[in-house]
C-alpha cells in the first residue's frame, strides 16, 4: 500500500515538473496595459511633432489634440499609419488674420533723409492667415512717429491667403535731426487689430534717420565720454572705462549698440548703468563749454536689447558755477520695444560757460538697467528758433476753422477711470482727475501760447485716464484735426499718452486715429490727422489722455485743438 502511494506521488510530482518546464518554454505575453502605455508614448511623440508643426501657425484658442487617448482593455493598433494625419490637418490651429513681412520695397531701415523731405514708404506683406483681406481692411498708425502719414489707409486690393500686397504710405521726414520710427498695424472690417509674430500682434515699421545737410557737430559726448567725471550713489569716482559691475554701477563706450527694438546702430554710444537699487544712479559731468545761440543737445535714448526689466529715468542738466544745476529735460524709459530721439535747445545759456551733466536713475531694483545714449552731441542748428507759437498753429489761407474743441470743451462728456461723469469745468483733483480751460497756456518749451487750450489731468495711478467725447460733426473730404500737445510748464515728471479717436454713431465702435506719447522733454508735438476717410459721415471726436506712470504731474494740454476745412475755390 505504501509503495502504491509513493508511486502515485512520484507520478504527480513528475506531471507538475513537466507543466512548469512547458510553461517556461512558452513566450510571455505583455499585459495589455503595458502595451497601451507604449502606444500612448508613441502617440505623445507624434503629438509633440504635430505641435512643433502647429507652432508655426499659432492659435489664440488652444484646441485639443487629435491623438486618441488609450482606452482600457482596448487592443493597440498594430500599425500607426493614421498618426501622421494629425500633422497634416492643422486647420483648427490657423489664425484668421496674420501677416508676414516680405520686404521693404522702398526706404530700408535707417535710410538717411533731409529735414522735411517727402518720401513714400512701401512694405510688401503676405497674408499667412486663413481669412481673406478685403479692401475694407486698413493699415493703421500704432505708435512712434507718424511722419505726417494718414492715420489709416484702406488696402489697395483683396488679398487671399498666401498672396502678397504692397502697402504704400506718403510721409514727410521730421524737421528735427534724429532717428525716427513709426509703428503700424492692420485692422480688419470688424475692428480687430493684427500684425506679425506668433500672436499676430507685432507691428511693422518705417525707420529713418534725419540729418541736417550741414549739421555741424560742436562736441560729441560719446567720443569724449572719459573726459567726464562719473559717479554713482555708492562710489564718487567711477573709473572710465569701467568693468561691468551691477552693484557699484559702470560706464562704457559702445560703437554699434543694439537697442530694445532689435536694431543695431552705427552710432557712438555711452552705456550708463546705475548702481543696484531703486534710485541708484550713474552721473557724468563733462568739461565746461561755451554755449552759443543755436546750440542744441541731441541724442537717442533707449534700453539695451534684452534688458527686459530696464526702467530708468534719463536726465539732462547744465551746471553753472554760480547757480548750480538746472534741469533741461527728464525722460522715463522702460523696455517697450521703442526708443526716443531728444532735442533740447541750449540757446538760453548763450554766452555762458556751462557743464553738461548726463544722468541715468534707476526706477526700480532690477538688475537690467542698461541705459544707452546714442550719439549724444551738441550741434549748431542752422536756423535759430524764434520765440512765439509754432507756425503750424496759424492756418494757411486755404483753410477755415470748422470747430474748436477748446472753445466747446464743456459740450463734451468727460470721464476718468474712477469717475464716470467729470463735471466741466472741474476743480483740481489729482486723485479723480479733472478738466479745465486755459486761455494762455504755458507749455514745457517755456512758451506762452495766445491760444485756447484744454488741460486734461487723468486720475492718479498708472493707466489712469481722462476721456472727453464731443458732439457729432459731419466730415468733408480734406478736413483735418490739428492741435499742439505738451505737458504744462514745470510738470517735470509728466508722462502721458495722448489719443485721438472717432465714433461712428449710432452704436459705432471706437477707431483710433493717432497716439502720441509725451514726456517732459522741453519740446512740444504738433499733431495733424486727415479725417477724409470719414467724408460724408457724422462722427464723434474723442480726446483721451492716459497716465504712463503714477506721478502726480500729468498735466496734459491740448493747445488749440480744432477741425479745419479746406476752402473751396
Amino acid at each position: 500500500m505504501l509503495k502504491k502511494r509513493l508511486r502515485l506521488l512520484t507520478l504527480l510530482g513528475g506531471l507538475l515538473l513537466f507543466s512548469i518546464v512547458l510553461a517556461a518554454c512558452q513566450p510571455v505575453e505583455t499585459p495589455p496595459d503595458q502595451e497601451l502605455v507604449e502606444t500612448h508614448a508613441a502617440q505623445t511623440i507624434a503629438a509633440h511633432q504635430t505641435q512643433q508643426v502647429d507652432e508655426e501657425i499659432p492659435t489664440d484658442t488652444p484646441t485639443p489634440t487629435e491623438t486618441p487617448e488609450p482606452v482600457e482593455n482596448e487592443e493597440p493598433t498594430p500599425t500607426p499609419t493614421e498618426e501622421p494625419d494629425n500633422t497634416e490637418e492643422p486647420d483648427n490651429d490657423e489664425i484668421c488674420n496674420q501677416a508676414a513681412f516680405i520686404a521693404d520695397i522702398t526706404i530700408e531701415d535707417r535710410t538717411v533723409l533731409r529735414e522735411g523731405e517727402p518720401f513714400t514708404k512701401v512694405w510688401r506683406l503676405e497674408n499667412i492667415g486663413s481669412c481673406t483681406w478685403t479692401t475694407d481692411y486698413q493699415v493703421v498708425f500704432s505708435s512712434g512717429s507718424q511722419m505726417s502719414a494718414p492715420a489709416s489707409t484702406r488696402l489697395p486690393k483683396t488679398v487671399q491667403p498666401g498672396e502678397t500686397v504692397d502697402i504704400s504710405l506718403d510721409m514727410i521726414a521730421p524737421i528735427t535731426p534724429g532717428t525716427y520710427t513709426g509703428y503700424w498695424l492692420l485692422i480688419d472690417d470688424e475692428g480687430q487689430v493684427f500684425g506679425f509674430g506668433d500672436d499676430a500682434d507685432a507691428p511693422f515699421w518705417v525707420r529713418i534717420r534725419v540729418h541736417e545737410e550741414d549739421e555741424m557737430v560742436v562736441y560729441n559726448f560719446a567720443d569724449n565720454y572719459c573726459e567726464a567725471g562719473w559717479e554713482s550713489s555708492v562710489d564718487e569716482n567711477i573709473a572710465c572705462p569701467s568693468e561691468e559691475d551691477l552693484d557699484e554701477g559702470f560706464v562704457q563706450f559702445i560703437d554699434q549698440p543694439q537697442l530694445e527694438d532689435g536694431g543695431i546702430y552705427d552710432d557712438p554710444t555711452i552705456l550708463t548703468y546705475p548702481n543696484h537699487g531703486r534710485s541708484g544712479y550713474m552721473v557724468g559731468r563733462f568739461p565746461t563749454i561755451e554755449i552759443q545761440d543755436g546750440y542744441h543737445f541731441r541724442a537717442t535714448i533707449g534700453c539695451q536689447f534684452g534688458a527686459e526689466d530696464c526702467d530708468v529715468r534719463y536726465t539732462l542738466r547744465v551746471f553753472e558755477p554760480s547757480f548750480g544745476h538746472t534741469t533741461l529735460g527728464q525722460w522715463r524709459e522702460i523696455y517697450d520695444g521703442l526708443y526716443y530721439p531728444i532735442d533740447v535747445d541750449l540757446s538760453d545759456f548763450a554766452g555762458m560757460e556751462v557743464s553738461i551733466v548726463l544722468s541715468a536713475i534707476a526706477q526700480d531694483d532690477a538688475r537690467e538697467n542698461f541705459a544707452l545714449w546714442l550719439n549724444p552731441r551738441i550741434v549748431l542748428d542752422g536756423q535759430v528758433p524764434q520765440p512765439g507759437p509754432s507756425p503750424i498753429d496759424m492756418e494757411a489761407e486755404e483753410y477755415v476753422e470748422l470747430y474748436n474743441l477748446a472753445d466747446n470743451y464743456c459740450f463734451a462728456g468727460w470721464e476718468s477711470s474712477v469717475v464716470e461723469t467729470i463735471p466741466c469745468p472741474s476743480s483740481e483733483d489729482l486723485d479723480n482727475g479733472f478738466v479745465q480751460f486755459v486761455d494762455q497756456p504755458r507749455l514745457e518749451d517755456g512758451k506762452q501760447y495766445q491760444l485756447p487750450a484744454i488741460l486734461t489731468y487723468p486720475n492718479h495711478g498708472r493707466s489712469g485716464y481722462m476721456v472727453g467725447r464731443f458732439p457729432s460733426l459731419t466730415i468733408q473730404e480734406g478736413d483735418l484735426f490739428r492741435a499742439t500737445l505738451g505737458c504744462r510748464f514745470g510738470a517735470g515728471a509728466c508722462d502721458v499718452r495722448y489719443t485721438l479717436r472717432v465714433v461712428l454713431p449710432p452704436g459705432g465702435g471706437f477707431e483710433t486715429l493717432g497716439q502720441w506719447r509725451n514726456t517732459y522733454t522741453g519740446s512740444v508735438y504738433h499733431a495733424e490727422v486727415d479725417l477724409s476717410d470719414y467724408a460724408g459721415e457724422q462722427v464723434d471726436l474723442v480726446l483721451s489722455v492716459i497716465a504712463q506712470d503714477d506721478s502726480r504731474e500729468n498735466h496734459a494740454i491740448w493747445v488749440n485743438p480744432r477741425v479745419i476745412r479746406e476752402i473751396e475755390n
